[in-house]
This record gives C-alpha cells, sequence and structure tokens, in this order.
C-alpha cells in the first residue's frame, strides 16, 4: 500500500513537473489561522495601551515601555490582519510555476512575474524557526525600484539587507509543504536549465 502511495505521488509530480504551468493556490486554512494570530496580538496591544500591567518591580517608565510595546503591536499586527483578510478573497493562484519563470502572489512583498533568466540562485535558509526560500536575481535592484508602495519598498530593502536578495517565499500561505514547494521549483529549475542546455547543443 505504501508503495503504491509514493509510485502515484512521484507519476503526479512527473507530470506536474511537465506542465506547462503549475498552479500552488493560496490555503484559506493557513490565513484562517494566521489571521486569528494576528487578532490575538491585536487586542494583546490595546490591552497594554489601555490597561497597562502595574510596576511592581518600580522600574522607571515600566507603564510607557508597555504602552509603546501595545501600540507597535496594533499597528503591524493590525496591518497583518487587514492584509490576511483581503487575501482570504483573493482568487489569485499564489504561485504559479512555468517554462517561462514564476508569479508570486503568495506574501505583501510579492513582485508579480520573475522569469528564470533573472533567476541567478534559489536557496533554502532558516529565520527564526521558519524555512524560506531566498531567490538571487540578476537585477535585483530593478525588482525594488519598479515597486511605488513606499512601505513595501522599505521591507523588500530591509530583506536586501538582511538576505542580500529582496525576494523571499515560503508555503506559509500556500496550499503545500515547503518541502514539494522546494522540489517543485528546484526540479523545473533544473529542467529549464537542461532543455537550454540541450537547444544550445543543437
Amino acid at each position: 500500500m505504501l508503495y503504491k502511495l509514493c509510485n502515484f505521488a512521484f507519476i503526479k509530480f512527473y507530470f506536474m513537473l511537465n506542465e506547462e504551468q503549475i498552479k500552488i493556490p493560496i490555503s484559506k486554512s493557513k490565513l484562517i489561522l494566521a489571521l486569528f494570530g494576528s487578532l490575538v496580538f491585536v487586542a494583546l496591544g490595546c490591552w497594554f495601551l489601555i490597561s497597562p500591567p502595574k510596576n511592581n518591580f518600580l522600574v522607571i517608565g515600566f507603564t510607557i515601555i508597555f504602552r509603546v510595546v501595545g501600540f507597535i503591536s496594533i499597528l503591524f499586527f493590525g496591518f497583518c490582519s487587514v492584509f490576511i483578510f483581503i487575501k482570504i478573497f483573493d482568487k489569485k493562484s499564489g504561485l504559479i510555476i512555468s517554462s517561462n519563470g514564476i508569479i508570486d502572489h503568495s506574501n505583501y512583498l510579492s513582485v508579480g512575474f520573475i522569469p528564470w533568466t533573472d533567476i541567478s540562485d534559489i536557496q533554502i535558509r532558516k529565520f527564526s524557526s521558519q524555512n524560506f526560500l531566498l531567490f538571487f536575481l540578476n537585477n535585483q535592484v530593478s525588482y525594488i525600484t519598479k515597486i511605488k508602495n513606499p512601505l513595501k519598498r522599505i521591507l523588500l530593502n530591509a530583506n536586501m539587507k538582511l538576505y542580500r536578495t529582496p525576494i523571499c517565499i515560503s508555503s506559509n500561505s500556500l496550499n503545500t509543504n515547503f518541502n514539494v514547494l522546494c522540489n517543485l521549483l528546484f526540479e523545473k529549475m533544473n529542467l529549464i536549465s537542461q532543455n537550454k542546455s540541450n537547444q544550445n547543443n543543437n
């Protein structure tokens, strides 16, 4: 039974790779959980701002610190909650992998279409117990400068300083797991590279 399941998974994976487009949808259940978590932090922020814990340790500025933390929590997680809520009703595929490149709509910092010709390398990184795929591009700065949203541009520049690339993709909002996502991208990239090599030899 296990052999049949593994064999079926391999056949399905093989056919996915050879499709013109691999569409990975957004996971509504993951987004709902993320929305719930964000709202919990918004509620905590409201509590810290309105009624901070009593200063039992006689620390100077104790109340102010909690109120500042509460204010930041409301702003950040409030923004996350709005974005996640909108994303739940978004009908676009979270990630599309094709022979031309990838189209990313998986998170707030997504830049849309990235052709394979622009991708020099893909690396796996782990940050704060979260797995990410970092996409290193031949013209990384141009992907930042074309963004009109100033907040998004600031965050992409922060990614650039932290990871040496603005493009980071995880499976957190996608209807797949991280291992499958990695396999699909790496195998598709290898397939594109092999096809290009065969064309050059011919």
